[in-house]
């Protein structure tokens, strides 16, 4: 056991040691900044009247609508009610949540704790089922202990 413990921490040292030569050689230019992780979330939605966004910018105001169309340095956002367009660039954006009512994809960036832990809690508690087929959840179970109970006497009979 001292011996596989031995071997166990000799390959932890030795893997930490070449990790920290590869990230020394990484230059800290090449990491991206905030209007590329933007601009990465805002080309994963795509555009196009599915692709639904609300932006909040760097002067608190709001921009909701699809993305119609974008760039390099910007994207357009169409309030689908007019029919305007906003050009918002990406370096304005503070908060983004996006989601693609087509593909399914869905965007966030920004938000801070808060968002994140609201986004554990929401995986982590269990939410209140949608009834299906016109029953509510109380009725389905109750059917569903009916039949489990029928099963079982009748997989008995046949034993």
């Amino acid at each position: 056991m001292k011996q596989g413990l031995t071997w166990t921490l000799c390959a932890a040292l030795l893997i930490s040691t070449f990790c920290g030569d590869a990230l020394a050689l990484v230059p800290a230019t090449s990491l991206p900044p905030r209007s590329a992780r933007v601009r990465t979330r805002i080309a994963a939605l795509g555009s196009g009247p599915e692709a639904l966004v609300a932006v909040r910018l760097a002067d608190r105001s709001v921009v909701s609508g699809y993305v119609g169309e974008t760039g390099p340095e910007s994207f357009l956002v169409v309030d689908p009610a007019t029919g305007t367009g906003k050009t918002v660039e990406y370096a304005q954006v503070v908060r983004l949540h996006g989601q693609n009512l087509v593909s399914g994809a869905e965007v966030q960036d920004g938000g801070g704790i808060r968002t994140k832990v609201l986004g554990a809690l929401a995986v982590l508690l269990p939410a209140r089922p949608a009834p299906v087929n016109h029953f509510s959840a109380t009725k389905t179970l109750i059917v569903g202990i009916a039949i489990g109970i029928v099963l079982a006497v009748v997989l008995a009979k046949t034993v």
